[in-house]
């Protein structure tokens, strides 16, 4: 018996995303062979075993299940079943696509965009300004980021936070989540820093600006600052130089 293993659900998501890549490859090259799964638990049975070590996890929010068989779990119906290239049917699978692209299109709404399909264009923008400032390299990450209102009123309002994974579509997921659907604008991706260390980075960063930290509601992690003033900072200096945070 696996050892449970008491995570978040963040850190869940983060561990299955790697599974699901190799479940997508495993699944889409069966379909296209003609060996497409029949139902989920069928599927489960087949590649679970295949992706590796697993192991028993628990939120202690409702969530728990094996990793492997819940990543597989999740790509079929958040991914493939959304994307509408399998129907299922009370854990039955049938009219699977054969079209390796829409099979490809499928697993990446989990796997890239959570499952949610009014994400997927988000995410893309947010990645795409993402990869123009991409720093640094290493497991977790710092990022910034700013609010399209604040951007066309001039104003230098900006985000700074820190993520467990440096997997930059997980990071923009990540800041969708927190930016919420309360704001007027939407969240504009600024900078990157892949890090071994962001809760260091992030505290040098939140020293660093400490005087030009937002107060009265906005949030506790809002500064008026440019990301010139980011970029040019001593923090990101040290980094570049260094490679790690000067605290």
């Amino acid at each position: 018996m696996n050892k449970l293993h008491k995570i978040s659900h963040s850190v869940i998501v983060q561990r299955m995303r790697p599974l699901q890549k190799k479940a997508a490859e495993l699944i889409i090259s069966d379909i296209l062979k003609g060996k497409s799964p029949v139902s989920i638990d069928g599927a489960i049975r087949k590649y679970a075993l295949r992706l590796g070590d697993g192991f028993e996890f628990d939120t202690g929010k409702g969530w728990r299940g094996e990793i492997r068989e819940t990543a597989i779990f999740c790509l079929i119906n958040n991914g493939f079943k959304k994307a509408k290239v399998v129907e299922e049917k009370s854990g039955k699978l049938s009219k699977w696509s054969n079209n390796e692209n829409e099979l490809r299109a499928g697993a990446d709404l989990e796997i890239l965009y959570g499952g949610l399909i009014s994400n997927a264009a988000l995410v893309q923008e947010i990645t795409n300004a993402m990869h123009k400032w991409d720093l640094g390299d290493g497991p977790e990450a710092v990022y910034v980021y700013g609010d399209s209102v604040y951007d066309n009123y001039k104003v230098g309002f900006l985000k700074i936070g820190r993520h467990q994974s440096s997997e930059v579509s997980s990071v923009a997921n990540r800041i969708i989540e927190q930016f919420g659907t309360g704001n007027a604008g939407k969240p504009i991706g600024k900078l990157l820093v892949k890090t071994p260390d962001a809760k260091g980075l992030e505290t040098a960063l939140h020293r660093e600006f400490a005087k030009k930290r937002l107060t009265g509601g906005i949030g506790t992690e809002w500064f008026e600052v440019t990301i010139d003033e980011i970029l040019d900072s001593r923090t990101i200096k040290n980094f570049v130089t260094l490679g790690k945070p000067k605290i």
